[in-house]
């Protein structure tokens, strides 16, 4: 899963509704990739009822707000703090959500309301994409996106993003561990809850993987080097669908848990 942010991005607040933009079409933002207004179409008609507004991407937490209402609107709908940083905006996602009346919902509300927190953020997985030339850089043009949350966030896509991300995976590597421990005192026998979760992280594990070494040949230049880096992604994804867990045992988790971090650590 991808992430993506933008600052300043509150259109309104109402009690605990606020509505704001959490992602622009039409810009080259830092990550050197362009939306294009229909992107969040097809996963809006078919996910609606998927979505979840969070806290920093938060996975493992409750969400921190509902969703009331989520949809693309164009420029003349763009705050002016939107259009501030992203001129050349077309259009965004827009996206209204009612704060929970929880500790971190509150928290996170009044953050927003103070001006403290100022910066949306999007998880998602392109679809469809191609690619183009924009001043000399090569752009990452996405036509259809998979969403999966949207997040109040500390910082956008600019060089804090990669420190996000890491700080995620590192919480998530602290979650997982947790997990674990929770196995240990739970003896032998565990649910199937439990083998899903394995399964779960075999798949993160692999994906940390196929994005390193997509990474490594994008930044390498050499169009060879991406088209093995494709090759291996394709093995390893296909190697994650067939994987068959047998009964969970402490020692398989904890190969699993060694997997996700090395990739971690790599990553």
């Amino acid at each position: 899963m991808e992430l993506k942010s933008i600052p300043n991005a509150v259109k309104a607040i109402e009690g605990r509704s606020v509505t704001g933009i959490a992602s622009v079409f039409g810009n080259v933002d830092e990550q050197a990739d362009r939306i294009w207004p229909g992107a969040y179409q097809k996963t809006i008609s078919e996910r609606r009822t998927k979505f979840r507004h969070l806290w920093n991407h938060d996975f493992f937490s409750p969400p921190i707000a509902s969703i009331d209402g989520i949809k693309e609107v164009g420029r003349e709908d763009l705050p002016p703090s939107v259009l501030s940083a992203a001129p050349e905006a077309m259009g965004g996602l827009q996206v209204t959500r009612t704060y929970l009346a929880t500790p971190r919902g509150d928290e996170v509300l009044q953050g927003i309301k103070a001006g403290a927190i100022t910066e949306m953020s999007v998880g998602l997985d392109p679809v469809r994409f191609d690619f183009s030339e924009v001043e000399g850089t090569r752009t990452r043009e996405l036509r259809e996106l998979r969403l999966y949350d949207t997040s109040d966030v500390l910082w956008g896509a600019n060089d804090a993003t990669a420190a996000m991300k890491s700080g995620a995976l590192e919480a998530l590597l602290k979650q997982l561990e947790a997990y674990l421990a929770q196995l240990t005192k739970a003896g032998a026998r565990h649910s199937a809850k439990d083998t899903d979760m394995l399964n779960a992280i075999h798949r993160m594990a692999v994906d940390l993987g196929a994005t390193q070494c997509k990474g490594i040949a994008t930044g390498s230049g050499d169009e060879g080097v991406e088209e093995e880096a494709e090759k291996t992604e394709k093995g390893q994804r296909r190697a994650g669908a067939e994987i068959t867990v047998p009964p969970l045992t402490l020692s398989s988790l904890k190969s699993e848990l060694d997997l996700l971090e090395l990739s971690l650590s790599i990553f």
